[in-house]
């Protein structure tokens, strides 16, 4: 990483029910891990939703590499496995992005709940001074 070009790593999950099988209308899980690595998913069935709130992507990894083992045959194992075993070699740059984005994300909440105790603060002051001039 240069200085002038700042570190673009990234990595963000997502987990989404829908219909994923053309051939069916059984709905499923979707999880896909959006990374400047590569992006990875893996489906599940309706009943069987994968928990992955709050983990780090190497977590959300580690359940997508389990989910892909556990298929008897499904094509492309071998690439995708390499491609996943690649990224957990480097998955402590896209640990701590996350963690630096979630870090951010509540700074600015936590903005965003001070102003609006500001703002809660100075209308009970006006009422409050309006009361004592009627």
């Amino acid at each position: 990483m240069s200085a002038t070009q700042p570190d673009k790593t990234f990595a963000r999950y997502s987990k989404n029910l829908g219909r994923y099988n053309i051939c069916g209308n059984e709905k499923s899980w979707c999880l896909t891990l959006y990374t400047s690595g590569g992006d990875f998913n893996q489906i599940w069935p309706e009943e069987d939703e994968p928990d992955v709130d709050g983990f780090l992507p190497s977590e959300v990894m580690a359940v997508l590499r389990e989910r892909l083992d556990a298929f008897l045959f499904i094509s492309g194992r071998e690439q995708t496995r390499a491609r996943m075993d690649a990224w957990m070699a480097e998955s402590h740059k896209y640990d701590l992005a996350w963690l630096q984005n979630q870090i951010d994300k509540h700074e600015r909440q936590l903005r965003a709940l001070r102003l609006q105790v500001d703002d809660v603060e100075e209308s009970a002051l006006l009422a409050a001074r309006q009361e004592q001039h009627k």
